[in-house]
């Protein structure tokens, strides 16, 4: 069971944020792969852009709240 949602293969091709379906390619838009816990069954990995990923770190109770985007970069890439 791939763990990944979307499945990061093939590597260096854009994919769909899970919440709003936009295209995250690196450049245009950043993205994340965030932790979800899930009781009972393997982590997962669930590609969101930034924008979304405030709001689902906000929301993950394992997680720290961030305000925006730019603190949300101090923290995953510090």
């Amino acid at each position: 069971m791939d763990p990944y949602f979307p499945s990061p293969n093939p590597p260096c091709a854009p994919k769909p944020c899970q919440r709003c379906g936009t295209r995250v390619d690196g450049e245009e838009t950043e993205g994340w792969w965030l932790e979800r816990e899930r009781w009972q069954s393997p982590n997962c990995y669930q590609l969101l852009c930034l924008s979304c990923c405030v709001d689902a770190m906000n929301e993950e109770s394992g997680q720290p709240n961030v305000a925006d985007e730019t603190e949300l970069r101090e923290l995953l890439y510090d």
